[in-house]
């Protein structure tokens, strides 16, 4: 291939006997033609070029292309320099000439204030014996006087409109080709033909170019487990439907595969239109979480059949030293002094209370299995239903009990149940050396947003101790002074939690605890 290098020289005067000279030649071509190389640097230029654009060859030859002509600087929206760089951009890509709309690119004269000048463009590339682009032409025909024509004449009126309507129009086509190759998204265009037509810069994320990807058709870039649903997609865009969330796997380059997930539509002359995301590492993910829910679910299985297993083992022998105690009590009480009848005594409250824990540590675990329905609750029904069991159960207690009516939340009926019938009965508890007792339930506006909430005038606690409250078996209070497993308010945390909400406690010694807990979105299953 001639060298574009040799098409510099000055015009010489020639013989009729001498060979062409390539370089006179070109420089003599009547239309407007700029030659850069792939670095986009000024190679040559034809005579009616250097007319157009008010240069010379001295000017222009070995300059960037965009430091010879840069954008107006009096126009903050020139937009000359970017559409001119992503047409060329596109050449080198595709190795495929591209015809701009027209573009209104501003030159500067030689004074150096910029003339107005509008231009139709097309860059061709010229390609290498290997098939690479050496070098781009960049010709232009200037329009200007066209867009730019005085008002008067109906056939210059008509084509100056024309004009200006091109112009708008290729202002949107920058703006469409801006948003295609800057899309991180895959974006293509394909013919009836099973041929890419146009793909953008996303699309090499599968380690192909641009050139590979429209050379081949693209039925066998895809998994072969998956081409009869592609194939399927196709047709069903063949008859002018669009696709939506369609997925299939892409090879790439080194061999592997990822998983693509297209929407796609078509235009009247069969043109296929189509955005595809990878979504490999999204399926991974839901594999993987698919994958530990199973065992998740296996495990609790498992965990909830030894549960019951232990807790079957633990009861059998809990009842023998319960009712053994209680035979030594009944047949040889004559037999035993007053402290053997106190020991047999405590032996019996400890199996009785260790039968109570395997009872709350069962519950606490149904909690944390049970599935979740919401729904609206009535908050106020179940605390008077609570209520009224505690009353049925302790007739003598002098209580004073205020239940705000109305208060409606959403969450699980069953499991919200056990949270207020927890805190009341905790409330109840640490009351009990009241007269009168006081205990509220209801709805408020706190920082952390709606919150419901117990309070009482009871015992109290120290809030020192605080951290310690929803955990298991920790207790603030001696069981010599008030009973319990422990085990009730870890249950109330477990069950807000799996709310979404968060329960808290505001205490004081000897005058009463304020328990509050919120509902959110759903933690768990």
């Amino acid at each position: 291939m001639t060298e574009v290098g040799a098409w510099l020289p000055e015009p010489i005067v020639t013989r009729p006997t001498d060979a062409p000279n390539f370089g006179v030649l070109f420089a003599a071509v009547p239309e407007a033609i700029l030659v850069v190389d792939p670095r986009l640097t000024i190679v040559a230029a034809t005579d009616a070029y250097l007319r157009a654009t008010v240069t010379t060859r001295h000017d222009l030859i070995g300059r960037h292309l965009f430091d010879a002509f840069p954008d107006n600087p009096r126009e903050s929206d020139a937009d000359g320099v970017s559409n001119l760089r992503s047409s060329l951009e596109r050449v080198l890509s595709t190795r495929v000439a591209d015809t701009m709309a027209l573009q209104k690119y501003d030159i500067r004269g030689a004074d150096g204030i910029f003339l107005t000048r509008y231009w139709r463009p097309l860059n061709t590339p010229v390609l290498s014996d290997e098939g690479e682009v050496a070098f781009i032409l960049h010709r232009v025909h200037d329009v200007t006087d066209l867009v730019l024509s005085p008002q008067g004449d109906p056939g210059q009126e008509r084509s100056r409109t024309l004009a200006v309507e091109l112009l708008a129009l290729s202002r949107e086509r920058d703006v469409f080709e801006r948003f295609f190759q800057m899309s991180m998204d895959i974006m293509c265009i394909a013919n009836k033909d099973g041929y890419f037509t146009r793909v953008n810069r996303a699309f090499e994320s599968l380690g192909y170019t641009q050139n590979d990807l429209v050379a081949r058709p693209y039925i066998e870039f895809v998994h072969p487990d998956d081409r009869a649903a592609t194939l399927a997609s196709a047709e069903r865009l063949s008859r002018g439907d669009s696709v939506a969330w369609f997925q299939n796997r892409y090879r790439c380059r080194d061999g592997t595969y990822r998983w693509l997930c297209w929407n796609a539509t078509v235009d009247e002359c069969g043109r296929v239109f189509a955005v595809a995301r990878d979504v490999t590492d999204a399926r991974r993910a839901d594999e993987a979480l698919l994958t530990a829910r199973e065992e998740l679910e296996y495990a609790n299985g498992e965990l909830e059949a030894f549960s019951y297993s232990v807790a079957h083992d633990l009861r059998a022998p809990l009842r023998s030293i319960d009712g053994f105690s209680q035979a030594l009590v009944e047949d040889f009480a004559s037999h035993l002094d007053s402290q053997g009848k106190r020991y047999l005594a405590f032996i019996r409250r400890s199996a009785v209370r260790m039968g109570q824990l395997i009872d709350a540590l069962l519950g606490l675990a149904r909690v944390s299995r049970t599935n979740l329905v919401r729904e609206p609750v009535d908050l106020s029904a179940l605390a008077s239903a609570s209520i009224a069991r505690l009353w049925r159960a302790h007739p003598e207690r002098c209580v004073d009990v205020v239940i705000e009516s109305g208060v409606v939340a959403a969450g699980d009926r069953q499991l919200l149940d056990i949270v207020v019938d927890n805190l009341l009965g905790n409330a109840w508890k640490f009351t009990c050396r009241r007269d009168p007792a006081q205990i509220t339930f209801g709805m408020t506006t706190t920082g952390r947003g709606r919150a419901y909430f117990v309070r009482d005038n009871g015992a109290g606690f120290d809030m020192a101790l605080g951290a310690r409250l929803f955990d298991v078996f920790q207790r603030l209070h001696p069981e010599s002074e008030f009973e319990g497993s422990g085990v009730g308010l870890a249950t109330v945390h477990r069950v807000i939690l799996r709310h979404g909400g968060e329960v808290w406690a505001e205490s004081e010694c000897d005058v009463g605890s304020t328990f509050y807990f919120t509902l959110g979105g759903a933690r768990g299953p």
